[in-house]
């Protein structure tokens, strides 16, 4: 049976790893299902300036060649959903607004006119995920993944 005090008081001797292999770049996309209810999550610009509410999505990627070149037993990515909402805090649906929300909903097929959603619907979808890799200002050799598109999945 696992022990975490033991586990605490053992010594290493070798090295760890100091960088995450990062998830490839793929014209494709990656096939990707969101396995556990999105979060809901404030946010406020640094200079205090603006705030709001963000959609933080976990994609499951189903790709086991992928997961086993990156020495994984799954792989996910982070997905968060900057959200306009109006004055009374529901979801602004007018021109323009909540663009990444309608093409993540055109993606999985639930963006249909008097269609009932919510955003457990996101949930058990496949979906073809699209990243670009964004560099570390204070280290350039830190390279992360940002989920900037979706597509139905074949």
């Amino acid at each position: 049976m696992f022990n975490p005090q033991e586990l605490l008081n053992t010594t290493f001797e070798d090295e760890f790893s100091t960088r995450l292999v990062p998830v490839p770049v793929n014209a494709d996309g990656w096939l990707g299902v969101v396995t556990k209810m999105p979060e809901m999550k404030t946010w406020q610009a640094r200079d205090g300036s603006s705030s709001g509410l963000k959609l933080v999505i976990t994609w499951e990627l189903q790709e086991p060649e992928l997961a086993q070149e990156l020495g994984r037993k799954v792989v996910t990515l982070r997905d968060e959903i900057m959200l306009d909402l109006t004055e009374t805090g529901m979801l602004d649906k007018g021109p323009g607004k909540n663009v990444r929300l309608g093409r993540l909903r055109e993606a999985q097929g639930t963006n249909k006119p008097g269609k009932p959603w919510s955003f457990s619907d996101i949930v058990g979808i496949p979906t073809k995920v699209f990243i670009k890799h964004d560099v570390d200002a204070n280290d350039k050799e830190t390279v992360y993944e940002r989920v900037i598109g979706y597509t139905k999945a074949a």
